[in-house]
């Protein structure tokens, strides 16, 4: 099924009608940002749950935290749902321990994110090879070595995490 969303201003208020994913090229203008959702996602350890993008997708190969649009299907999704959707949708998580809203905004993507911390005790799984090439799970440490050796990481990976612990 193809997704759906809306546009939305600096202030994250809609400004278009819904529209499928694929023609936001042809609504896109400045000022205009695609509506999205970020969960940097721990377990009971501290561990952050990274993924590798899967090939064919923006950003191929990169790590990359749970990230998806907000959809405009039936209604608009509200972020709290949109997010538990990608969590499940890209990690096969389910049970979440906690939810924390962090913020909002216009990020280094040029996309109007909402940023959460989620808190699981469940294992992640790969539900789609299309969405996910391999998960992985990481302390901070860890993660700023690989950077540190030059790993690939998606544009503001390290400040979604910065901005969940800090």
């Amino acid at each position: 099924m193809a997704e759906r969303i809306t546009l939305v201003n600096k202030y994250g208020e809609p400004q278009s009608e819904s529209i499928f994913r694929s023609e936001v090229p042809l609504h896109k203008r400045e000022g205009l940002y695609v509506e999205a959702v970020t969960a940097v996602v721990i377990n009971g350890l501290g561990e952050v749950l990274v993924h590798r993008r899967a090939k064919g997708k923006t950003h191929e190969g990169c790590y990359d935290h749970v990230c998806g649009a907000v959809q405009t299907d039936e209604s608009r999704e509200s972020p709290d749902a949109a997010v538990l959707r990608e969590i499940k949708e890209e990690y096969g998580i389910e049970d979440i321990q906690s939810l924390s809203y962090v913020l909002s905004g216009v990020n280094v993507n040029d996309i109007y994110r909402h940023l959460f911390l989620a808190v699981t005790l469940e294992e992640p799984r790969i539900i789609s090879r299309r969405e996910v090439a391999s998960i992985h799970i990481l302390d901070r440490e860890e993660l700023e070595s690989m950077r540190q050796d030059g790993e690939p990481f998606i544009d503001g990976f390290f400040d979604d995490l910065n901005a969940v612990y800090y």
